[in-house]
């Protein structure tokens, strides 16, 4: 296998050379998303919506953004840029009339079947390389991760000591009163 890029920089060690990696993937997402977006009138997320909805033709924006791990107010941007590009319109639920459904419009359609520099083209071709087994693995580690920092602990260091929660805080200084200790907080 041939030596990459990363392979002649310095070791960091542990996490942070593996956060190294993820930083990485994540500006080449985004180059190759601002590519889509000239080329295509499309973000790498938007087309991400357009894959999920031409998969599943008339699923609910709250569906797409359950499956892609958006926040309900980011999906809403998304549709309604989608939207205004004529990429996807709202249609009312065949199953049931108080939800709304999403359908790609024709050039929608066109935008889901390009075959340019997509978002996923590169993924397909790095996955291309692994064996189910070692995917697998990847998958868990990807989950594992986005399981932490999902978590409100995800981005406290290991063993580090917890302050009180804002929330707490905030309502102290409003009255005046000397910020809660721990143990007035019921923590050891």
């Amino acid at each position: 296998m041939a030596q990459s890029k990363d392979d002649k920089l310095p070791k960091l060690g542990g996490s942070l050379d593996f956060l190294r990696l993820l930083w990485a993937v994540d500006h080449q997402l985004q180059s190759v998303s601002k590519t889509m977006a000239r080329q295509q009138g499309v973000t790498g997320q938007q087309r991400l919506v357009l894959r999920v909805v031409g998969k599943q033709p008339g699923v609910s924006a709250s569906d797409v953004a359950q499956v892609l791990h958006l926040h309900p107010s980011t999906m809403t941007g998304i549709v309604q840029r989608l939207m205004l590009g004529g990429f996807v319109e709202r249609a009312k639920s065949k199953d049931d009339a108080r939800k709304v459904a999403l359908q790609l419009t024709d050039k929608g359609k066109k935008t889901n079947d390009a075959k340019g520099p997509t978002i996923e083209a590169p993924v397909k071709r790095a996955l291309g390389r692994f064996t189910d087994a070692q995917l697998d693995t990847v998958r868990a580690v990807l989950t594992a991760l986005a399981e932490e920092f999902a978590t409100k602990e995800g981005t406290e260091e290991v063993g580090a000591k917890k302050s009180p929660p804002v929330k707490q805080l905030a309502a102290a200084k409003k009255v005046g009163a000397p910020a809660p200790s721990k143990k007035r907080l019921g923590k050891k």
